[in-house]
């Protein structure tokens, strides 16, 4: 009996190991589809609206866009999380943007 239940539990982690195992797999290449999916922009940011909470950045000399700051982009100064308000007009900036869309992904001011 006590040799049934040693069995019974070693099927039971070998069954665990693998739905785990998967799991870290789909979730590896899901991010990976979400990174390949996202665009990048670079540019300066020329005005920042807090209230609305919307960023004009100019891309060339004749090119600006308008983005959406949401509350999950995640805003990165110095190499740390930082906020909408730290955000200042003149700043360098990458951008990462779903595919057809001006809502931020991530701000990070280079």
């Amino acid at each position: 009996m006590c040799e049934t239940k040693i069995k019974t539990k070693r099927r039971f982690l070998l069954l665990a190991t693998l739905i785990v195992s998967m799991a870290c797999v789909l979730l590896a290449a899901e991010e990976e589809t979400q990174k390949a999916a996202s665009q990048e922009v670079n540019g300066t940011i020329k005005e920042v609206s807090i209230n609305v909470r919307r960023l004009t950045i100019v891309l060339s000399e004749r090119q600006e866009k308008i983005v959406s700051v949401e509350p999950e982009t995640k805003i990165i100064i110095n190499s740390r999380e930082a906020t909408i308000e730290e955000l200042q007009s003149g700043q360098p900036v990458r951008l990462v943007l779903p595919p057809d869309s001006s809502k931020a992904i991530l701000i990070e001011v280079k």
